[in-house]
């Protein structure tokens, strides 16, 4: 299927950023709107199929967080299966003077430091199964490439063998809106640009600023209502720490994904409709499970995520984000997270790789008092720690 801007793109305000007011939401990427699984799958399988196309050698592929991380894992299952996929976080991943584990900035973002343990690509570089092959990068939206340029600074002061051996740098996303005469410039320096959209957007600062927002708001102090935590013995694949070969990112997934159906199937509505949630940085394993959870019950998916992004909320009819509430956190108590756009459904299903068993009750009770009298079913499900 072939995409158009009016596909990918609402416009949405930031809520209390100086830096950029405006947002890009991507009503297809199952982030921030709830969105059919298997409608959010399909646009990531279509931009992995054309990098794929354009570029089959690729060695390594870097996923950005906490936006991209389903859109990039996504894409990279349509490359060859000792393709090592990687993802930037804003997780602890590790001791800051270990050589492996860089630190970068995205500087318009609500939180600018990001990490990238690059173990598995420097054990490849180590036996020369890099050469004359590029590293991709793939983010959901490109405006300046500053981010970019950031992290591929970082990897060749921290590998400067890499840029040596490597054939290039591409940057692949679902939108692109930097000027021609800024990817020219990207080009002379040996990095290619692709994206499902080329679009030079003006004008965003001044059409967000029509909206008057307000922050997501705090929850009711409302009794919590029960849920079911559900435990799968396998485990999920874990890219930000040091990465994944392709191979094993969608063995791990799947595998995760059939076992989890197995012990929720008895649970799950014939028909009527089902939120399959994710959890800030994982996104994919709840598109997975809700895409199966559609097809072999019938049932009306749609899915979403947490996020650590703070997004206003606005009551006008053409704005896309009417209601969000500021909730705990899966992964760290005091942590920002909030979630947006709840709507009526017959279950609630939410999708965490987080280790922190008290931190993801605390999150869960949250989620039922943000669907209180909107559902009254709710099921956690977690691989086995």
């Amino acid at each position: 299927m072939k995409y158009t801007l009016d596909d990918l793109f609402v416009l949405g305000k930031r809520s209390g950023n100086k830096k950029r007011s405006y947002l890009l939401i991507d009503p297809l990427q199952a982030k921030h709107l709830p969105v059919s699984p298997t409608k959010a799958l399909a646009m990531m399988d279509a931009l992995g199929e054309q990098l794929s196309a354009a570029y089959p050698d690729t060695g390594c592929i870097i996923g950005f967080a906490e936006t991209a991380t389903a859109v990039a894992a996504q894409a990279a299952m349509h490359f060859p299966p000792h393709t090592i996929y990687l993802q930037t976080t804003r997780e602890k991943v590790g001791d800051e003077r270990n050589p492996f584990l860089l630190v970068f900035s995205e500087d318009h973002s609500h939180a600018v430091k990001q990490q990238l343990r690059t173990d598995l690509m420097a054990k490849q570089l180590k036996f020369s199964l890099l050469n004359d092959r590029p590293v991709m990068l793939i983010d959901d939206e490109i405006s300046t490439g500053r981010t970019a340029a950031n992290i591929i600074k970082s990897i060749d002061g921290a590998m400067p063998l890499l840029s040596r051996y490597i054939s290039g740098y591409v940057i692949g996303s679902v939108i692109n809106r930097m000027d021609s005469s800024t990817r020219e410039g990207y080009a002379a320096q040996g990095i290619d640009c692709a994206s499902l959209v080329f679009a030079d957007v003006e004008g965003l600062e001044e059409r967000a600023a029509r909206f008057s927002e307000e922050p997501p708001a705090e929850l009711a102090d409302i009794p919590a209502a029960a849920f079911e935590d559900i435990s799968v013995d396998k485990k999920l694949p874990d890219p930000k720490m040091g990465g994944v070969f392709v191979h094993d990112l969608k063995m791990w997934l799947n595998a995760f994904t059939d076992e989890a159906f197995e012990l929720i199937k008895d649970r799950l509505p014939e028909r009527g409709r089902v939120l399959v949630m994710g959890t800030e940085e994982c996104m994919l394993p709840a598109l997975y499970l809700g895409k199966m959870v559609g097809e072999k019950t019938g049932a009306e998916v749609y899915s979403h995520s947490t996020t650590r992004s703070p997004i206003g909320i606005c009551h006008d009819e053409d704005y896309p984000v009417r209601e969000g509430y500021h909730i705990a956190s899966f992964y760290e108590a005091g942590r920002d997270t909030y979630i947006y756009c709840p709507a009526d459904y017959d279950m609630v299903i939410a999708v965490t790789d987080s280790r922190d068993k008290e931190q993801s009750r605390r999150a869960m009770d949250d989620i039922t008092r943000v669907f209180a009298g909107k559902c009254e079913r709710f099921l956690l499900v977690t691989p086995n720690t």
